[in-house]
């Protein structure tokens, strides 16, 4: 049985010479670890996990990973020899990760079967810029505790008093020293009813009623509005490729679902 330290030096070597895509179905032992033979496809399949973004023509990425996957190695066979593997917690973990990785596999190929285009991302692209009409609004607010306290708060502001002092001397939000302002908003960001509000408030108005949030009771005013900002075509690809990727996904989950028999237990 060759020592560890022997091992360790000559596998390191050894992937120094090992190329950057090797492909499975060319697979080959690069070294072995007490005996036990490490094939380039593992060490591979490996590495794009531990580090995807590192570049294996790098000599000190490779022996960095290849250190990694050897104390990982060591640490199996250590755990094989002490029969963990058979223990019901890492049976149940292997279970879930195989049908993890199966799965996985599935879904590459839906996307292999049925690849997103650029075509179809920017024809989705341009629909969405066409129809797309939302604004977003530069806000303030003053917060009070209860709805009283803010219609006080309204009736002051209706007689002429200025909003950005009122929610400096009132609000009980962190932003009051800044006269309650937000800042730009978009409504889906904002909590329930206080988007649909906003969309109903002209610009330089506030709100005539105080609007209840789990925050407290707002009292709104729109500084400004503008459209919406959408990012050019180039900036959105990646968004936009993530996006129609879970739409495929979501699709053949529920083509699946349809056929399949599905029961809770009460």
């Amino acid at each position: 049985m060759r020592s560890t330290a022997k091992t360790l030096s000559i596998l390191i070597m050894t992937t120094c010479l090992l190329p950057a895509a090797y492909a499975v179905d060319n697979d080959k032992k690069i070294a072995e670890v007490n005996d036990q033979p490490i094939m380039a496809s593992q060490f591979l399949t490996y590495a794009k996990v531990k580090n995807p973004q590192g570049d294996l023509n790098d000599a000190n990425t490779r022996n960095q990973l290849m250190q990694a996957y050897i104390g990982r190695e060591l640490f199996f066979q250590e755990a094989i020899k002490q029969k963990l593997d058979k223990t019901e917690l890492v049976k149940l973990a292997l279970e879930n990760q195989r049908r993890e990785v199966i799965s996985q596999a599935f879904v590459a190929k839906i996307l292999t079967d049925n690849p997103i285009t650029d075509a179809e991302m920017r024809k989705y692209y341009d629909d969405q810029v066409a129809n797309f009409k939302e604004a977003e609004y530069k806000l303030s607010h003053i917060l009070l505790k209860t709805e009283e306290d803010a219609k006080k708060i309204i009736s002051r502001l209706d007689k002429g008093e200025n909003f950005a002092e009122l929610a400096q001397s009132n609000s009980i939000d962190t932003n009051a020293s800044q006269g309650g302002e937000l800042g730009w908003v978009h409504p889906t960001k904002m909590p329930a009813g206080f988007g649909d509000t906003v969309k109903n408030i002209a610009v330089g108005k506030y709100s005539a009623k105080p609007v209840n949030t789990q925050f407290g009771w707002h009292i709104i005013k729109v500084d400004q509005s503008r459209p919406l900002q959408i990012p050019p075509y180039e900036q959105a690809v990646g968004k936009l490729r993530n996006f129609m990727t879970e739409q495929r996904i979501s699709a053949k989950i529920s083509e699946l679902q349809k056929k399949a028999k599905i029961e809770f237990e009460k």
